[in-house]
């Protein structure tokens, strides 16, 4: 479905594509209008991100409201990636690698080594159990997004919502308060899209971590809500209307624009470019999978499997 969405997109250059309410957003020039220049017109929309906020906080860089309050959580954020460094990467990375099996799951390995990454910088209680719940309430958080926009009476009818709401009980229960909600957020935001890039990198075989995350942005849509009528490039954008920006059809802006552009950005290719090398320097890696792509909130191959061998 998203590959035939892809295709169909690009042969369609330069235009803004709409459905009913629904405006598709993909050139550059426009990504960037929405995102930046025009960012007070296209909010994050409230109903829409319920689901991301139930699972996140209220107190998260991704849900909080721009404002004074923001940009010093985003400063203080920014603090704590900047500190870690590649030694404290290859520290926590090294004792994983050794020993690997000759098959391994690329992406459940990529998982891991960025999650220990983030749990270095928070110190956090969460257990490794625990962690597993993060990247299943990410999934999970897929099918809640598309139930904002459904009737009332239909929203009760989405598989797997009792598992979602779980999930978001337990993890509220294990951290709590603010910094419970900040350390979701980068476990998730860290973890889960930095794994999906690290994955991508190694079984692409490219070898610029910039490069991957424009071909497979983790984040491959951005959703924003119309908050005033307004005409752009010759189209019109009625209040209400939901704007899905799509990164992923020309490598445009992969870690979004403007004030709210990823804080881990930096964090991210660093973990890519140095976890990646490490296992090139000492394995021969030969792709086995299935590089199809899901239909999930995080870009992600069908089949991650490699074949390694000891050089």
């Amino acid at each position: 479905m998203l590959e035939k969405l892809l295709t169909y997109l690009r042969s369609k250059p330069g235009k803004i594509i709409q459905f009913n309410k629904v405006h598709l957003v993909y050139e550059k020039e426009h990504m960037e209008s929405v995102l930046i220049a025009n960012r007070e017109v296209f909010g994050k929309g409230d109903s829409m991100w319920k689901p991301v906020e139930r699972l996140l906080g209220k107190s998260s860089l991704i849900t909080m409201p721009y404002g004074d309050a923001w940009r010093e959580k985003k400063k203080a954020t920014l603090d704590k990636l900047n500190s870690i460094t590649e030694e404290q990467i290859k520290e926590i990375v090294a004792p994983h690698i050794e020993g690997l099996p000759i098959m391994v799951n690329i992406a459940n390995l990529a998982r891991k080594l960025t999650g220990n990454v983030i749990m270095s910088i928070y110190d956090t209680q969460l257990s490794e159990e625990d962690c597993k719940l993060l990247p299943e309430a990410m999934e999970l958080l897929n099918t809640q997004l598309i139930g904002s926009f459904l009737p009332y009476w239909l929203k009760f009818m989405l598989p797997n919502k009792g598992r979602f709401e779980f999930i978001c009980d337990k993890i509220g229960d294990i951290l709590g308060g603010a910094q419970g909600d900040e350390v979701v957020t980068m476990f998730i935001a860290g973890t889960d899209t930095t794994a999906s890039a690290l994955t991508w990198h190694i079984i692409s075989g490219e070898t610029d971590p910039n490069m991957t995350v424009r071909k497979y942005p983790p984040i491959w849509f951005f959703p924003r809500v119309v908050e005033r009528n307004i005409e752009l490039f010759n189209h019109k954008f009625n209040k209400g209307d939901l704007v899905i920006l799509l990164p992923i059809v020309y490598g445009n802006l992969p870690f979004g624009g403007g004030a709210r552009k990823c804080v881990g950005e930096k964090l991210a290719l660093m973990e890519i470019e140095v976890i990646s090398k490490m296992l090139r320097d000492k394995y021969e890696i030969t792709f086995v999978g299935d590089p199809s792509l899901t239909n999930s909130v995080t870009l992600w191959p069908k089949d991650a499997r490699v074949r390694l061998k000891l050089k």
